[in-house]
């Protein structure tokens, strides 16, 4: 994940780094099957993402005075996270 963000950030041109707070960070899970799943367990697996973003320099931290998290649920062929963040600004 520290990798992916730190080249969107690169790719990102005019975008102010690190987002301005409060950033909504949205996480789509996705399921290649219809076991039930909970959400605890589903954030608490993205914890080493959420603090790889942080690392690339994308969000200041990952401390709830920072952040709000949506969590959604889609299926798909394979297993993965997809990241939408939205900063408070622009």
């Amino acid at each position: 994940v520290y990798l992916l963000a730190r080249n969107a950030r690169q790719m990102a041109n005019g975008t102010v780094f690190p987002l301005a707070a409060p950033v909504t960070v949205v996480l789509t899970f996705v399921t290649p099957d219809k076991r039930r799943r909970d959400w605890d367990n589903a954030l608490a697996s993205f914890k080493a993402g959420l603090d790889g973003i942080v690392e690339a320099g994308i969000l200041k931290d990952d401390s709830m005075d920072e952040i709000r998290i949506g969590l959604e649920m889609e299926m798909g062929e394979k297993a993965a996270v997809k990241v939408r963040l939205q900063s408070a600004v622009g």
